[in-house]
């Protein structure tokens, strides 16, 4: 049995993601977790990111292959890359703790040794160059007007019209990557793209609304704040003073003592506010929305 995303409703699960913090947060992607009677796993397969498999109950023997690539030969699956053909070259048995590493591309199989196996799969994310250039160009294509057309009003008459011209290729080329090449619209695009809720349908949005003097009254009082496990924090930083906050697919943008809190967030998942803060209008502002969000809520262990 395979459960994705448990991380984002077990904080003990979502703990489990801490000591991989030296990876960006865009990179993780969600804790999965396999469970397995004697004998059982889903088979010889290979994943396209980068895998950390932490042994919780039980023992599991993983085996390792060779490295996969588009060419490997798969069996029919809708989700799984499963193995038409295996040949191990090295094999362990992991017990309750350890921890094994498996690169992206690099064939594995696990199987439960004994009941009640249990093994949680940190995974990242590396998206593909394909992907990438379909949904950028998907997010332009929703910006473009229908009147940006090619004109040449400069044409000249050729001497065969069936020539498409180095000057037209050229102009032509020039309307698809000028777009393409916008660096700081990329760097907005992606920041909201990759930090896109795993699982958008859900509502984490509080019953109630919080207001401003509401949150001043609990934060007052010495309440910290928590990040929904299931949120996605990044940021991308303008300049000295300011950077663009990026929370469940929002963008934020945030200067002086605003973007210090910005980055505070994005490197913690539990903050007290600073008094000096309480008093700021942009930080109360940038708070309330994020709670309103359900990005953060109120740290229930206080």
């Amino acid at each position: 049995m395979l459960v994705q995303a448990v991380d984002h409703y077990a904080p003990e699960v979502a703990a489990l993601i801490e000591p991989f913090r030296f990876i960006p947060n865009w990179r993780i992607d969600d804790v999965m977790v396999s469970y397995a009677t004697d004998g059982a796993g889903v088979g010889p397969h290979f994943d396209q990111y980068d895998v950390f498999l932490i042994q919780g109950l039980g023992r599991r023997r993983w085996r390792i292959g060779a490295h996969c690539d588009d060419d490997t030969a798969l069996l029919p699956h809708d989700d799984l890359r499963l193995l038409a053909g295996f040949e191990a070259t090295a094999e362990w048995v992991l017990e309750p703790g350890d921890i094994l590493y498996v690169p992206p591309g690099v064939a594995h199989e696990g199987v439960a040794v004994g009941d009640d196996c249990m093994t949680y799969s940190v995974g990242f994310r590396a998206p593909s160059r394909g992907e990438l250039i379909a949904h950028w160009s998907e997010h332009l294509l929703e910006n473009l007007q229908n009147d940006d057309r090619y004109a040449d009003p400069d044409l000249q008459a050729q001497k065969n019209p069936g020539e498409i011209s180095a000057q037209a290729i050229a102009k032509l080329h020039a309307m698809v990557t000028e777009k393409m090449r916008d660096r700081d619209a990329f760097a907005r695009w992606f920041g909201q793209h990759s930090s896109t809720p795993k699982n958008p349908d859900m509502d984490w949005r509080p019953e109630e609304p919080i207001r401003i003097e509401t949150l001043r009254e609990r934060l007052t009082e010495g309440l910290s704040l928590c990040r929904n496990s299931a949120s996605r924090f990044s940021f991308i930083r303008q300049d000295a003073n300011s950077v663009l906050l990026f929370v469940d697919g929002e963008r934020f943008e945030c200067t002086e003592e605003t973007a210090a809190l910005a980055e505070t967030l994005c490197a913690r998942n539990r903050i007290t506010i600073d008094p000096r803060l309480i008093k700021s209008a942009s930080a109360m502002a940038l708070i309330v929305a994020l709670f309103n969000q359900g990005s953060v809520a109120f740290d229930q262990a206080d």
